[in-house]
């Protein structure tokens, strides 16, 4: 299993991944679709430490349709 750093990846990276792991957890950029793959980009979300049952709820139920970083735009 591999984690992606938080940030940019490329094509070089991903496919030395897939040679290497069965598993890679990308960033937030991963595709949406990223099931239908070979899951070399499965999707990371973010769980903030104040985050509620409900919020984390929701995540589940958006997966992978929008950014929930409440930070962006703050950094």
């Amino acid at each position: 299993c591999f984690a992606y750093p938080y940030g940019g990846t490329n094509q070089q990276v991903i496919s030395l991944a897939r040679q290497i792991y069965n598993y890679s957890f990308a960033t937030d950029q991963a595709p949406v679709n990223w099931s239908d793959s070979d899951f070399a980009q499965i999707r990371r979300e973010f769980v903030w430490p104040k985050s509620s049952v409900i919020d984390i709820e929701d995540l589940v139920v958006h997966f992978g349709t929008y950014d929930n970083n409440p930070y962006k735009g703050y950094e």
